[in-house]
This record gives structure tokens, C-alpha cells and sequence, in this order.
């Protein structure tokens, strides 16, 4: 735990001493500990804070453990209740209508913009693949 409070005081310092820009784009998840470090960022700063929702940390979590487990539902709050309080001021984006709505479930405001990959980027064949998988 104290090792997770000195890399959280020094990435804050990095911020102050080298974040030259006045906004700060957070892709989430992750939103722990990321939201309450960049919230104490832009507040101590007076920078604007934007938030890229592409899905839910706490559901990632739940992949790799029971539903609804201790430490899902600890996430869970850390990340939605922490948002819903303190990061409804900030601008968010959300990648989906169907997350669009259940963030304004939470109080959080946010603006579609749909995750597609430029028309440049195509599928790679299989006999594609298969060579720069075996190149040596």
C-alpha cells in the first residue's frame, strides 16, 4: 500500500513539473486510481479533465472472477461512484447509445462517438498472417 501511495505522489509530480497541455484525455478503463490522481491533477491545476469511456473497469474485473465479488463491487463504487460525485463537470465521451444511457444513470453526461477503425486498416488474410507470423 505504500508503494501504490509513493508512485501515486510521483506521477502527480510528474504531472505538475511536465504536463504541458490544458486538457487531460483519460481513456477508461482503467479508472482506478487513474480518476481520483487526474481529478486531484486537474484541480490542483485548474486543467480540463475528459474521460473516454469504452467500457467499465469493474466488468473487465468480472471476467476473471465471480460476478458480483467483493472486490468487483469495490471497483465498481471506486469508478462510477467516484465519477457520478466528483467528474460530472468533466467532458465524457462513450463509445456506444447503449452506454451513453446507463452513464446518465449515474449522472454522467456523455457524448457518442463511435470506436471505428480508419478505412485503411483491413483484415489480414490467413496466408497474410501465417508469413509474419512465421518470419524468422
Amino acid at each position: 500500500m505504500l508503494q501504490f501511495f509513493l508512485v501515486s505522489v510521483l506521477f502527480l509530480c510528474h504531472l505538475i513539473r511536465h504536463c504541458r497541455s490544458n486538457v487531460v484525455l483519460l481513456q477508461n478503463p482503467p479508472a482506478v486510481p487513474s480518476f481520483i490522481l487526474l481529478w486531484i491533477y486537474t484541480r490542483l491545476t485548474r486543467k480540463r479533465l475528459i474521460i473516454d469511456w469504452h467500457n467499465y473497469g469493474y466488468s473487465l474485473l468480472e471476467l476473471n472472477s465471480k460476478r458480483n465479488s467483493l472486490s468487483s463491487r469495490i471497483y465498481r463504487f471506486l469508478e462510477l461512484g467516484f465519477a457520478e460525485r466528483f467528474l460530472s463537470d468533466c467532458q465524457h465521451f462513450c463509445v456506444s447509445r447503449a452506454l451513453q444511457q446507463d452513464l446518465r444513470t449515474h449522472k454522467i453526461q456523455a457524448v457518442v462517438y463511435y470506436d471505428r477503425p480508419p478505412e485503411e486498416f483491413k483484415s489480414t488474410s490467413v496466408d497474410l498472417a501465417h508469413q509474419l507470423f512465421t518470419r524468422q
